[in-house]
C-alpha cells in the first residue's frame, strides 16, 4: 500500500544534500561533481522505490519537495550559525 509521501526520500534529500554541501564547501573546485553525485544518488533512490512498487511517482515528488524545503531550512540555520561564529566579518570570535 503506497504512503502519502516517501519518508526515505525526504531523509535522503536532507542528509545527502547537507553532506554534499559540507564536502563541496571544503573542495569548491569539485562542487559540480559533488552536486551531480548527490542528484544521482537521489534519482536512484527514487527510481528504486518506484520500481519496487513501494511508492507512487507522485509520492516521490512530494517527498523530494518536502525534503528540499527541509534541506533549505537546515542549510539556512547552518549558514546563520557560521555567520555567528565568524561575527559576520569572516573572522573567528
Amino acid at each position: 500500500m503506497p504512503s502519502c509521501r516517501s519518508g526515505q526520500v525526504i531523509a535522503a534529500t536532507v542528509i545527502y544534500g547537507l553532506l554534499g554541501y559540507l564536502v563541496a564547501s571544503y573542495y569548491p573546485a569539485q562542487r559540480r561533481w559533488f552536486a551531480g553525485g548527490v542528484l544521482g544518488i537521489l534519482f536512484f533512490i527514487g527510481f528504486s522505490r518506484a520500481d519496487w512498487g513501494l511508492n507512487w511517482p507522485s509520492d516521490l515528488l512530494a517527498g523530494y519537495s518536502l525534503g528540499a524545503l527541509w534541506f533549505i531550512f537546515c542549510l539556512t540555520l547552518l549558514r546563520i550559525q557560521w555567520m555567528r561564529q565568524t561575527n559576520g566579518r569572516g573572522q573567528a570570535r
